[in-house]
Formats: structure tokens, C-alpha cells, sequence
């Protein structure tokens, strides 16, 4: 198995002999520095400008040592942003690790803020998620081909490989090196000492130690340098279900959390348990486990003016706590049903990196909606702290930024077996012998590697267009209806009025218009009051909201065939150092 070894701590290698296996080594990330304090972890000096100051990983193990811990956990490793971007479209916007994974090396840009060792968070102008290396390919079947840092470390002039570049020179091919498949060299003293490197300029802030190349180091110590451990499998996803309270073994309503059963003698059911064959429940309650009845499921409200009196899931959603009035019957997980209400749907909080987290945002790097603060928390002393943002539609009429599609869970998981588990939204909706892993937790790789979403996705909301006419892809914000053009027709002399005349029928005309409009106006508003339609309210416009409809199985299909989850956006490392 692979090791991450402090690097004091390694002897002399033995003598290599034909019968002797090689050893894996994980590489160990350095870090920056400022006046003595540290600022993060780092692979090359090159991340650590001026006045930063690079130290190896030699150095921390023996200067630092909570610090070295932490710059060889392997999040820390997948999240160090040393990898840069070839920025041409040609190259497909590939992140890698240097220049000479580029077909064009000018098209290089180092240190992209958006490429870590195992993501590309940038969103647009990107076709990947993840970062990509070099290979070097093998010319004969006595060698294997082995993914590098940088073409250098490719015996080339010895005929034995080729270098192929981290987007594969023919462009139907798809790039497959990642840094779980990535060997390394390493700074080796003369005395064989030695600690895994992508550089020479690693080795050069240590005296005594020298770079050697990935393969010349295998053949020396008998030891392979390997960039990052073997990575996870895609996380699972699931989407959450709705449970349910139940009378006397009469079905009342569905519901996520037990506080939402506020009637005398109600029991919750857990989505688990009314799946469950050996639990006994109502059959009218398994229209719970539907998306229909899930969207039903009735919320809370914050009763104040400074919120707007909105739908909302949890009170840490409203800038007053206080205000939050829960089990709200005219807020459900979609939909503000009270009339008059100008925002017409339910909203939702959300975590960022931001300092101040006014509004949801989703190209920051590691923002998403949630449905409580507790979802922010990460049990590791190393995750980037994220702060909360309340639910927050600014102005009126504006689409929410966090509907309950956009929401990602946590989940209830079995401690007596770890594959018994269901998202759910807190940890009182857990069954017993259940124990709750928040949204961060529950997407560790190495832990659950699991991510939950709260709803499927909906329908757009198509404000101001006409009923029953759908638009092919959500909008962002709310689209007004078109107005009508002048045509400029033009007059024939012979058609010409007089300039009274003409003036006197465009007045007329104007007033009729003026007086169809605002009829037309109120007998829209009275309709949709009469049923109960959620409206929006934009500027003078009342505009009716589509309602969600239940995706179809295609619709649902979240994969092209040969694709699996890392081809989508990352979910699995939520620990930014």
C-alpha cells in the first residue's frame, strides 16, 4: 500500500534486487510562508511569490509539524492550487501542470486560481472538471506507460517513449492522466535520504539533496514516487424523500422533519420506514416517497418586513431568527401560495467562502444552497472555514437564487451498516441507530463520498411567459414581456389626414389603449387570485409562475453513456487550503 511518510523519518533504501517489490512513497506537500506564518500549502516554490517564502516538506516535519500533518492529508493535497491552464480553446482549456503539457507552450497560463491538483473549477470556457498531466507512452511491450509532471521526465532520447501532451494530440481521444496516476521525482542526498518532489527547484531550497528523475529514482531505491493516493470512486448521489405523520395509524401529511407532525398524538415516519417492509404504515403514506408530495411538503416563514415576509426551510434562514414561524400551510418546498406575497417562491440559504455572503452565487468555488447554517460545518480542523448566507431574493420580483433544486442535504447513516442511509435535512429526522453527516462530511471521499440533493430538478420558472409555453433552459433572472414595435407603415399622399384629425384619432387611440391595458391588468390578477396561482409582482407587471412538473426519465438521466460522476462538478473535496 501506499505510504506518506514524514520525511525524517525515512531511512536508507534498501539495495534494489530482481526479486525485490517497489515501494510506493505519496508525495508531501510543502508549504508558503509569511514572516514566519504559515499561508498555505504548496508543491513548488513558484506558489509562494514574493515576499512568501517556500519551505519543503523536510522542513516542516522538523520545523512545523502541525503543519506537516496537514500538507500530507490527501484533501490537502487533491486542493493545492499549483497547476496552471493551457487557455486556447484548441487545447479544450485543459488545467495541467506546466507548459509542456501544452500542444502550444505559449498558451500556457501558470497558476490558475481555478485549477487544484484534481479540479477545474472554472464552469465556463471549460469542457473538464478535473485537472489532467502528461504521459509518457511506451514504445515496447517491455515498458508501461506513466503519467509526469512535465515532459521531462520522459526518457524520450532513449527510444523506449513517446510524450503525448494532457489533452491527447488527436482530440476525439479524452485525457486520462490524473494525479492518482502521476510518478514523481524525488530530492535524494547522496547517502540516499530522500523526500518526493515535482522539481528540481524543490530540491534546491534543501542543501545536500539533488532532483532525481521518477524512473532513474525507481531504479535506484526501488521506490516509486506517486503524486496523490488512488482516487475515490464518483460520490453516489441520491435525491431526498419525504417522510410522514400518521394518527392512529391514519395518514394526516407529509413531511421532512417530526416538529413538522405538530398534531396531537402525530408520529414521524421516516422516508426509511415507510419503504421499510417490515414496519407497519398507513398505505396511503407511501405518496410521500413521490417528488409531487415532496414538493408539498409545507415550510416555514420569516414574519418580518426586513425579509419580506418570505418562505423559508430553517430559521437560520432569516436575518431575524426570531421571526421564523415554522409549518407555514402557504409555504411549501416550491411555492409561496399567500396572495400578495410579490415573490411567489420559497427560498433558501446558502455556504460560501465569501467574507460577506450577501447573495448565492454559484461560480464562487465551493458555494451551494443549503437548508440550515449547520450545513457550512465540517468536522476537519483543516476544511476552509465557509460562512452562512440567509435567504435573500433582494429585490422584487427577482427569481431565487437557492430554490429547492439547487439544495444539497445531508444524510441519515446506519452505524451498523454504513450502506443503510438516506439524505435527509437534519439530524432529527434520523431513525435510531442512525447518526447525521452534513452536506461536507457526507461528501468526504474517504468518508461517505456521498452527495444529496433536496429535490430534483424543477421546471424553469418562465416569468412573463404565457401560459403553458415552457422555455428549453432556466433563466437567472426574471425575462419581461416583449413590448409591442412600432412598424412605421408607411402613408400614401393620398391617404394623408389632416394634422388636427391625426392628432385627435392618436389621442383617442392612446386613451383606449391605456384603458385595455389596465383592465386587462386586473382581470389577469383577478384570475389568478381566484385560483390560487402564485404571482409575481415586476415593476407594473403581474406575471403568473409555471408550476414545477416532475422531470422525466430523461430529463433525470444526468449522465451521457461511457460518463460517470467525475465528469461532471466536483463534489468530493470540499477542504480549500
Amino acid at each position: 500500500q501506499p505510504q506518506r511518510t514524514s520525511p525524517q523519518t525515512i531511512k536508507r533504501a534498501p539495495e534494489p534486487t530482481a526479486m525485490t517489490a517497489i515501494f510506493t512513497e505519496l508525495l508531501v506537500a510543502g508549504a508558503c510562508y509569511s514572516n514566519s506564518i504559515f499561508q498555505q500549502c504548496a508543491l513548488h516554490p513558484q506558489e509562494c511569490p514574493s515576499p512568501l517564502v517556500y519551505r519543503s516538506p523536510l522542513w516542516l516535519s522538523k520545523n512545523d509539524s502541525e503543519r506537516a500533518a496537514q500538507c500530507a492529508t490527501e484533501s490537502s493535497i487533491h486542493s493545492i492550487a499549483a497547476m496552471g491552464r493551457c487557455d486556447v480553446s484548441s487545447e479544450r482549456f485543459i488545467c495541467t501542470s506546466h507548459r509542456t503539457n501544452c500542444r502550444s507552450l505559449s498558451s500556457f497560463k501558470p497558476l490558475d486560481p481555478d485549477c487544484t491538483l484534481l479540479h477545474d473549477f472554472r464552469g465556463t470556457n471549460s469542457f473538464f472538471t478535473s485537472s489532467f498531466f502528461g504521459v509518457c507512452q511506451a514504445t515496447s511491450s517491455s515498458s508501461e506507460d506513466f503519467c509526469v509532471w512535465q515532459v521531462d521526465e520522459c526518457p524520450i532520447s532513449g527510444g523506449n517513449y513517446n510524450f503525448d501532451t494532457a489533452d491527447p494530440s488527436f482530440t476525439t481521444q479524452e485525457p486520462i492522466c490524473q494525479c492518482d496516476q502521476v510518478k514523481t521525482g524525488a530530492c535524494v542526498t547522496q547517502t540516499d535520504d530522500f523526500f518526493c518532489a515535482v522539481s528540481q527547484e524543490v530540491c534546491d531550497s534543501e542543501p545536500g539533496y539533488s532532483y532525481v528523475k521518477a524512473l532513474d529514482f525507481e531504479s535506484r531505491l526501488n521506490i516509486t514516487c506517486k503524486l496523490c493516493d488512488t482516487l475515490p470512486p464518483p460520490p453516489e448521489v441520491r435525491y431526498a424523500e419525504a417522510g410522514a405523520c400518521v394518527l392512529d395509524n391514519t395518514f394526516t401529511r407529509c413531511a421532512l422533519l417530526p416538529s413538522d407532525c405538530t398534531g396531537v398524538g402525530e408520529t414521524f415516519f421516516s422516508p426509511r420506514g415507510l419503504a421499510s417492509t417490515t414496519i407497519s404504515t398507513p398505505n396511503e403514506a407511501n405518496v410521500c416517497l413521490t417528488g409531487s408530495a415532496l414538493h408539498d411538503v409545507r415550510v416555514g416563514r420569516c414574519a418580518s418586513e426586513m425579509n419580506a415576509n418570505m418562505c423559508v426551510s430553517d430559521k437560520t434562514a432569516c436575518t431575524l431568527t426570531q421571526s421564523f414561524q415554522p409549518n407555514d400551510d402557504m409555504c411549501n418546498l416550491v411555492f409561496d401560495l399567500q396572495k400578495g406575497n410579490p415573490y411567489g417562491t420559497t427560498h433558501f440559504g446558502h455556504c460560501t467562502p465569501a467574507a460577506f455572503p450577501v447573495q448565492y452565487d454559484a461560480t464562487i468555488r465551493e458555494s451551494y444552497c443549503a437548508w440550515s447554517s449547520q450545513e457550512c460545518e465540517s468536522s476537519s480542523q483543516y476544511a476552509l472555514p465557509l460562512s452562512w448566507g440567509v435567504a435573500n431574493p433582494l429585490v422584487a420580483g427577482k427569481l431565487p437564487n437557492c430554490r429547492c433544486d439547487d439544495v444539497r442535504t445531508g444524510a441519515c447513516i446506519s452505524r451498523a451498516n454504513p450502506n443503510d442511509r438516506y439524505c435527509a435535512v437534519k439530524a432529527e429526522a434520523c431513525d435510531l441507530g442512525f447518526e447525521y453527516k452534513n452536506v461536507r462530511d457526507l461528501e468526504e471521499p474517504k468518508g461517505p463520498n456521498m452527495v444529496c440533493h433536496l429535490c430534483k430538478p424543477l421546471a424553469p420558472v418562465n416569468i412573463g411567459a404565457p401560459s403553458g409555453v415552457s422555455t428549453n433552459a432556466p433563466t437567472q433572472s426574471p425575462t419581461r414581456v416583449p413590448t409591442m414595435e412600432n412598424n412605421n407603415a408607411t402613408i400614401n399622399a393620398d391617404q394623408k389626414l389632416s394634422t388636427g384629425a391625426f392628432i385627435g384619432i392618436t389621442i383617442a387611440g392612446l386613451v383606449w389603449f391605456i384603458l385595455l391595458f389596465i383592465g386587462l391588468k386586473l382581470y389577469i390578477a383577478r384570475c389568478d387570485s381566484e385560483k390560487g396561482t402564485p404571482v409575481v409582482v415586476l415593476g407594473d407587471e403581474v406575471t403568473k409562475l409555471e408550476a414545477p412538473v416532475e422531470p422525466t426519465k430523461e430529463e433525470e438521466q444526468s449522465m451521457e453513456p461511457g460518463q460517470s460522476e467525475a465528469d461532471f462538478v466536483p463534489q468530493d473535496d470540499k477542504s480549500i487550503i
